[in-house]
């Protein structure tokens, strides 16, 4: 099988996807992951919920 012709069957089975990133502002250190304290739950949620948004505008879309 040619290239060409492996790459036309491979288009029909797949659809091109869109990869999205939302970053939150501030510095998340490796540290940050263990972090259990209520607070710093609160303002991961917090910030959670003020990107939101971003998830579904051109703001979110990679590469930039």
């Amino acid at each position: 099988m040619s290239f060409s012709l492996l790459v036309e069957s491979l288009g029909e089975l797949y659809k091109p996807i869109k990869i999205r990133v939302v970053e939150l502002e501030g510095d998340l250190d490796y540290a940050s992951k263990l972090d259990r304290f209520s607070a710093t739950i609160q303002r991961l949620l917090r910030d959670g919920q003020e990107r939101a948004e971003w998830s579904f505008d051109s703001r979110s879309l990679w590469p930039r």
